[in-house]
């Protein structure tokens, strides 16, 4: 497990997307899920009650499925636009899982502050979890085939420390 603090918990979600885009090129072949979510919307406006409502902001969209399900189910197109919809995530629990595996929304419900350091789930790639939009936690399946290779650790370590400057290794 990585831990890394993120100096703006007010505006994390650029700093999430960078860290995302580093730590995968499995952009096709597995979708996101995301649980345990507390996060802060940008602000587009009030309606003015006249004319064409305005488009569901993708945002919008999470938190109606996320308050029914419990669990948002991403591709990562949609994860991208859920993310560059949002300010901030004080709270998530972002999951990477292959296309084939398969889950049960109705019982998966892992937790940011779960005692178990290891994966929520073993067949995962990747977990993200975000405690008070500050600290990330980056598991990553060390026994699969999907490990960080040495190609990887250079990007996110280019990722977290180049691009954002405010990122530190706890």
């Amino acid at each position: 497990m990585k831990v890394l603090k993120y100096d703006d918990a007010n505006n994390n979600s650029e700093y999430l997307v960078n860290l995302i885009k580093s730590m995968t090129d499995l952009k096709t072949k597995c979708y996101w899920a995301l649980s345990d979510l507390d996060f802060v919307p940008f602000f587009h406006g009030d309606y003015s009650g006249i004319g064409i409502m305005e488009k569901k902001w993708p945002a919008y969209t999470a938190l109606e499925e996320y308050e029914k399900n419990n669990v948002i189910i991403l591709d990562y197109k949609q994860l991208m636009q859920f993310l560059e919809d949002v300010q901030t995530l004080r709270n998530a629990v972002i999951i990477c899982l292959e296309d084939n595996y398969k889950i049960d929304i109705n019982n998966f419900h892992p937790k940011v502050e779960s005692q178990n350091k290891d994966m929520y789930d073993n067949r995962a790639i990747y977990e993200i979890r975000i405690l008070d939009g500050d600290l990330f936690y980056v598991i990553s399946n060390s026994e699969g085939k999907h490990q960080i290779q040495p190609k990887n650790r250079v990007a996110i370590a280019a990722a977290l420390n180049l691009i954002i400057p405010n990122c530190t290794n706890l």
